[in-house]
């Protein structure tokens, strides 16, 4: 049985499919995957398995029982075939080649899923849907989404999982062991798989190829939730309100938007997230750790999804346009938060006043304006921001950098927002419509403040005072009347002002000198040149 894997010999084929198999053995418990029949129940649980072999690796489940352990370091596994397979880590060696490509693999079980990217066979069906996947544990794990199953439970918190090997990746979090070291640079990982799909980053290998567009992904799994961009496919729907999610795992993440729940917290502050991906992020605030850099520019970033946002700056391309109207933006997230401008939609609404958001991101930002919080500090100077964006903008003003123009004028500006907003006094657009009178605004702030003259609500209140303002930037340009602080400064004299507009008026003066100095020379050249032509005559 055993010289059939070097050989390669498979004798014993199923007659419902093409597979065959080294054992009739194996070809019984295949047969089960066409038949669906499974003989042994756990007794612990409902389920029930194919082979009694698969119904005792299950059982470790519930025993924690791992009795075959790596004497290369310290994981166990619940069976030999698990262990023999993990150490395949440690030595590399591949000895299942795939014959289409030069990639290899620890097993012939791997290499047949692999082989399915060039064939594009899936003969594995859910019966709920129409989706097809390369295996029946893929398959089986899909079918959790259907039935909402989570029966791998972390022990150290209450979250749990549809598979054991993300209830494992997940225990990585807790315990922060990251054996997986890549080669290239410092950063750890908590498994083989996430290791090479980061190690893409360095090769710029993308393999995954859509084939409605050209776009390319490190991974099937990026390339299957970049579909539904095409399709427009959501299949993942919040039951406590009607957004829906092309992925289960930004599903999971949304819910915890209700459910207010946020059990991966930051050490270094006190601020917590709703999915281990989202504090990684997070963590770079803190580090400064820039690693996904523009190839075009010399700009660096947190994410090479923020890099892929930052260079359509470059190419000018905004593929995600809104179908009510003709605006085009770099991420399917923007234009979504843009079209609720269309339907006037705000479901992500502030608990300590009655404002609404578009996501719940720009709720969050917004909630500092009741706290206070300011977690991004400049370090040119002591400013703080609420926001990410806000601090980069204001990085700007240190730099003196405007990268984008206005096509109508010379004008240039530090963000493409403020370019929009300034083009709008050339074509004279104002798409925000007061709902209680016929005026119209070229910028939502504007219709928001102008609203408050016929409700009357002015709910920014000052703490220090017991002054109320209708906007935020209101209650912030007061709050530095008892703080003394003037960002603003003249370029021409020392003196500085508290707001940009200020400044403005200020700065007049000095070029109306300029203008009369200006004017003053040309009196003195005219008086010149009158004499001159009086000595003529």
């Amino acid at each position: 049985m055993h010289k059939s894997v070097h050989t390669g010999e498979k004798l014993f084929q199923c007659k419902l499919c093409n597979e065959s198999f080294i054992s009739s053995h194996l070809r019984k418990i295949h047969q089960r995957v066409h038949t669906g029949e499974k003989t042994f129940q756990c007794k612990l649980c409902n389920r029930s398995f194919s082979s009694s072999y698969l119904r005792k690796v299950h059982q470790s489940v519930h025993t924690g029982e791992n009795q075959f352990q790596c004497k290369l370091c310290d994981e166990s596994f619940s069976s030999s075939h698990l262990l023999k397979m993990h150490k395949s880590v440690h030595t590399e060696v591949k000895t299942f080649q795939c014959e289409v490509c030069n990639e290899s693999f620890s097993s012939s079980h791997l290499r047949k899923i692999h082989q399915s990217v060039h064939t594009g066979e899936k003969t594995f069906q859910c019966k709920l849907c129409n989706e097809s996947f390369k295996s029946s544990y893929l398959r089986k794990m899909h079918e959790r989404v259907h039935t909402g199953e989570t029966p791998f439970q972390c022990q150290l918190c209450n979250e749990s999982f549809s598979s054991s090997y993300l209830l494992k990746m997940h225990q990585s979090v807790h315990t922060e062991v990251k054996t997986f070291q890549c080669e290239l640079c410092n950063e750890s990982f908590s498994s083989s798989h996430l290791r090479k799909i980061h190690q893409s980053v360095h090769t710029g290998e993308k393999t995954f190829q859509c084939k409605l567009c050209n776009e390319s992904f490190k991974s099937s799994y990026l390339r299957k939730i970049h579909h539904s961009v095409h399709t427009g496919e959501n299949p993942f729907q919040c039951q406590l309100c009607n957004e829906s999610f092309s992925s289960s795992h930004l599903h999971k993440i949304h819910q915890s938007v209700h459910t207010g729940e946020k059990t991966f917290q930051c050490k270094l502050c006190n601020e917590s997230f709703s999915s281990s991906h989202l504090l990684k992020l997070h963590k770079r605030v803190h580090t400064g750790v820039k690693t996904f850099q523009c190839e075009l520019c010399n700009e660096s970033f947190s994410s090479s999804h923020l890099r892929k946002i930052h260079q359509s700056v470059h190419t000018g391309e905004n593929q995600f346009q809104c179908k009510l109207c003709n605006e085009g933006f770099k991420s399917s997230y923007l234009r979504k938060m843009h079209q609720s401008v269309h339907t006037g939609e705000n479901p992500f609404q502030c608990q300590l006043c009655n404002n609404s958001c578009s996501s719940s991101y720009l709720l969050k930002i917004h909630q500092r304006v009741h706290t206070g919080e300011e977690p991004f500090q400049c370090q040119l100077c002591n400013k703080k921001c609420s926001s990410y964006y806000g601090l980069n903008k204001h990085q700007m003003i240190h730099t003196g950098e405007k990268p984008f123009h206005c096509e109508y004028c010379d004008k240039s500006f530090n963000s493409s927002s403020n370019v929009k907003i300034h083009q709008r006094i050339h074509t004279g657009e104002k798409p925000f419509h007061c709902e209680f009178c016929d005026k119209s605004f070229s910028q939502l702030g504007q219709v928001k403040a102008h609203q408050y003259v016929h409700t009357g609500e002015n709910q920014f209140q000052c703490q220090l005072c017991n002054k109320s303002f209708s906007t935020y930037y209101g209650l912030k340009q007061h709050q530095m009347i008892h703080t003394g602080e003037k960002p603003f400064h003249c370029k021409h004299c020392s003196k500085s002002f508290n707001s940009s507009s200020h400044l403005k008026i200020h700065q007049r003066v000095h070029t109306e000198l300029e203008s009369d100095t200006e004017v003053t020379d040309d009196s003195d050249d005219t008086e010149e040149t009158s004499g001159a032509v009086h000595t003529v005559e």
